[in-house]
């Protein structure tokens, strides 16, 4: 095959086909659905709507947008599970090296495919504008060598983005069993400033439901505890300082007598500011299975949005569907007019009326490939900055 796809400025080569063909599935082939001998119309901006293309251009377009935050939620719960009190800590914070990993493999194939679709376009592009001036021998050449590329690339990136959702659910089912041997301390009774003491919490293990909201109501209930004690010990005092109150009346009396000057004395030195309100702080099972929550839950969000991103990897492969559809039509049309010089003329001028009415749409198509492909680009400032302003080359 010759060296197109990588070269700047295309050149037709000549070379002579070894079968004819004919052009009697041109009408099947078409991805766009329009009949051969009416030339879609030219239209502006967007593709149209219903056109089974416009959604491959439309999941590139959500993939670009999401794929970076996706990597970023993957590296941030291998921090997370790290940072976790549970057996085989070690062996879960790999897993989750691995999955961030993978998901970045898995990206950077997407990169291929995009590059490889884009520089096939660009071909199939230079090509049209060689129509009127290239012999048939060369067009026949040029589009077969693209429809043989075109059938040798997979792009089954879905497939792969299946696979890595279903290990990271085994892996999270997995993460629920360590975190639940654990279990939850009871609150520690001697942290309190007298002999008064909270209920304790149930000492068995926590059994964490599908969405991991048992851990949050253990922290619901910790606070409504908290308060009740600090009710409780506030009652207590009051009781015990009741007796004071006479004296503590005449001291008030006493103390308004104190002069201006020595008021603003105390002010100047801090004595009348309030104290700074103690910092309050969670007990450590607390804040174990306040960390657990929240990983679980962060777990939940990269699981649905790995569910919402499979079909959004499958653009590549129906996309390079519709473009090698698009390039045998064409194939066949020159094929049959090599065969059939008079009577086949008709259909090619169709066919090259039909070609040239899609080429807007492929050079969307470059753009979306385009955003897509700069999204990769995880260390970028803005990944999808393309999808707005850049266009075809």
């Amino acid at each position: 095959m010759a060296s197109m796809i990588s070269s700047q400025s295309p050149t037709i080569r000549l070379s002579s086909p070894n079968t004819i063909g004919t052009i009697d599935s041109l009408k099947n082939a078409d991805p766009f659905g329009t009949p051969i001998n009416k030339p879609s119309p030219v239209h502006q901006g967007r593709f149209a709507v219903g056109r089974p293309i416009s959604g491959c251009v439309a999941n590139l377009r959500d993939l670009a947008l999401s794929s970076r935050g996706l990597y970023r939620a993957f590296r941030d719960t291998r921090g997370s599970v790290s940072r976790l009190n549970i057996p085989e800590r070690d062996v879960f914070e790999a897993e989750w090296t691995a999955f961030a990993d993978r998901y970045k493999n898995l990206l950077d194939d997407s990169d291929l495919a995009a590059s490889q679709l884009i520089a096939i376009i660009k071909v199939f592009l230079v090509l049209q504008s060689k129509k009127g001036d290239a012999p048939e021998d060369d067009m026949i050449s040029e589009l077969d060598s693209l429809r043989q590329t075109l059938i040798e690339r997979e792009y089954d990136l879905g497939s792969q983005c299946n696979e890595l959702r279903e290990d990271v659910r085994r892996d999270c089912a997995k993460l629920f069993e360590a975190i639940n041997s654990e279990g939850v301390t009871p609150l520690d009774s001697k942290t309190s400033n007298d002999d008064s003491k909270i209920s304790e919490l149930p000492s068995k293990p926590i059994r964490a439901d599908s969405d991991g909201s048992t851990a949050r109501k253990v922290f619901i209930l910790w606070r409504i505890l908290n308060v009740v004690d600090r009710l409780r010990r506030a009652r207590k005092s009051e009781t015990q300082n009741q007796p004071e109150r006479k004296s503590n009346r005449s001291k008030a009396i006493f103390k308004g007598n104190v002069t201006r000057k020595e008021k603003k004395s105390r002010q100047a030195r801090g004595a009348d500011r309030p104290p700074a309100a103690k910092q309050r702080t969670q007990p450590p099972h607390l804040s174990q299975a306040s960390a657990a929550s929240a990983t679980l839950e962060a777990i939940k969000e990269i699981l649905e949005k790995l569910e919402k991103q499979e079909p959004l990897f499958d653009a590549f492969p129906e996309l390079a569907k519709h473009l090698r559809n698009e390039i045998d039509a064409y194939l066949r049309a020159f094929e049959a007019v090599k065969a059939f010089p008079g009577r086949r003329r008709k259909a090619l001028d169709d066919a090259q009326a039909r070609v040239v009415a899609s080429s807007k749409f492929w050079r969307e198509c470059l753009v979306a490939l385009n955003a897509e492909l700069s999204a990769v680009e995880l260390d970028s400032p803005d990944p999808v900055a393309r999808l707005v302003c850049d266009g075809p080359h």
